[in-house]
């Protein structure tokens, strides 16, 4: 790189041509004034000017120029055709990426972030024109949050890289192929908390909770289960290609087929066939999935081959949902997942007269039951305005336990706690025994401590994080429950 003199440049005129003023070049013009030109021009010498013709930097000259500098950096090349071919393709390469502006918004706190707080004044010339660029630079990202946004993603790559530039470089770049900054962001927090529970796994205490335990294994095989001595199972499994939960390349849900998948999922309940009482039913919480703009029929082909393998459809409910996430297609956007109950006897406990504390003069609650008659526990499970006001689960209670524990909660795709007491309240007694098989944080858990009773829960989870977090969660639970003098 060499520093060549302002007068020995000849602009680009194919560029000026094609795309004449630019709109940015004010902002431009306020980056070079207070940091220079910091990336070099590409150019190649004019033998008989003895002169440099500029490839690619044509706003960077004129910016400098503008300014009034004497030399700018550049790099010499090869001689090349400047046709409107290559003058596009620097074009093209010119637009902003978010490591881009990521780079400059660092450039700018780095040198004056001390005078960039709001309320702070200066008489300073430079400092004046280091908040004008801020401000400049906020509106060009769309508002002083995604500026904020990317600092926070600079601040992570840093403690993701432990002082490793080429992790810290991946990292800044892979900010480029992200669908959203929100997006990356959430992945970088994710990353965060998983080390952060990686380190602290090895001291963690799980302590004893009367009448629930978490198995930290994988309840394919349920090990030191006895037959038949297990009433109720409600769980829900990882979706298709939802989500991965840090459990290898084997890990249920990440198959490349749907049809390899429920096999695979329906495979998996055969040891809970003999675990399950006589008049004991499983409850699998499942929801389909969109590839190729279509829906694929998970949750009915997983209860097809879960019918193939001898288990009986008892009954199938719908969880409705208030905050469905939307999807940009044509169709309608699905607020809704289904839970199947299986059973594999003709008769099993199920006692839904509980429903009647629950019911409402205004037909709210968990039925409208029937006016002077009878109530019954109805198919939907409607958290739009009947059986709670909140459409999904809570965790922020939960995150703030788990940080006094000295850990994060990594696993929020959890369902309502709602969910899994109706369940038990319809289909178990006291005493009973209740699993998850795939735990997460225990909601199941929570719910079956709530009800009470002396009804025992069992958890497995292949995931030490999530089981660590279950733990927090049992724990916090029995705590409410005896500082609102309930046995839990």
């Amino acid at each position: 790189m060499e520093n060549i003199p302002i007068e020995l440049l000849l602009p680009n005129r194919r560029t000026q041509s094609i795309y004449g003023v630019d709109k940015e070049f004010t902002r431009l013009v306020m980056s070079v004034e207070l940091f220079g030109v910091l990336e070099p021009l590409k150019v190649f010498l004019v033998q008989d000017e003895k002169k440099y013709q500029v490839v690619s930097g044509n706003r960077r000259l004129s910016a400098a120029i503008h300014l009034g500098l004497e030399v700018v950096p550049c790099v010499i090349c090869e001689p090349v055709e400047i046709d409107d071919d290559l003058v596009l393709a620097h074009q093209e390469q010119r637009v902003k990426l978010r490591s881009h502006q990521l780079r400059e918004i660092k450039a700018l706190y780095d040198r004056y972030g001390k005078h960039l707080k709001q309320g702070k004044t200066s008489d300073d010339e430079e400092v004046k024109k280091a908040r004008d660029l801020r401000e400049v630079l906020d509106a060009e990202l769309g508002g002083k949050h995604v500026s904020q946004q990317l600092r926070t993603y600079e601040n992570r790559a840093k403690e993701l890289s432990a002082g490793n530039g080429e992790v810290y470089l991946r990292e800044i770049e892979s900010l480029d192929r992200a669908k959203s900054l929100s997006g990356a962001l959430k992945s970088q927090e994710n990353r965060l908390a998983k080390s952060l529970n990686e380190k602290v796994s090895s001291g963690f205490t799980f302590e004893v909770i009367p009448n629930a335990e978490v198995k930290v294994a994988s309840s394919e095989r349920l090990i030191g289960i006895e037959d038949e001595s297990v009433n109720l199972i409600f769980t829900s499994p990882p979706y298709f290609q939802m989500r991965d939960y840090g459990n290898g390349q084997s890990e249920l849900g990440q198959e490349s087929t749907v049809d390899e998948f429920v096999e695979n999922l329906a495979d998996h309940f055969e040891d809970c066939k003999r675990a399950l009482a006589g008049d004991g039913t499983l409850w699998v919480n499942l929801m389909d999935t969109s590839q190729d703009y279509h829906f694929q029929l998970v949750p009915e082909k997983f209860a097809l081959a879960m019918v193939e393998r001898g288990w009986l459809l008892h009954d199938k409910q719908i969880w409705l949902k208030s905050n469905a996430q939307w999807h940009d297609v044509p169709r309608s956007i699905p607020v809704h997942e289904y839970i199947y109950i299986f059973k594999k006897s003709p008769f099993v406990k199920f006692n839904d007269s509980w429903v009647r504390d629950y019911v409402q003069d205004d037909g709210g609650g968990f039925t409208y039951g029937k006016k002077g008659g009878s109530v019954k526990l109805r198919s939907v499970v409607d958290y739009r305005d009947g059986v709670v006001k909140v459409a999904t689960a809570n965790n922020s209670a939960l995150a703030q336990e788990c940080k006094k524990e000295g850990i994060r909660l990594t696993h929020t795709a959890t369902f309502p706690v709602t969910l899994p007491l109706v369940a038990i309240m319809s289909c178990t007694e006291p005493g009973d025994l209740i699993i998850d098989c795939f735990a997460g944080t225990s909601t199941t858990g929570e719910g079956v401590l709530r009800v009470g009773g002396g009804r025992r829960y069992i958890g497995y989870e292949l995931n030490m994080g999530y089981a660590m977090q279950s733990n927090v969660r049992l724990k916090k639970t029995v705590n409410d429950l005896e500082s609102q003098g309930l046995a839990a």
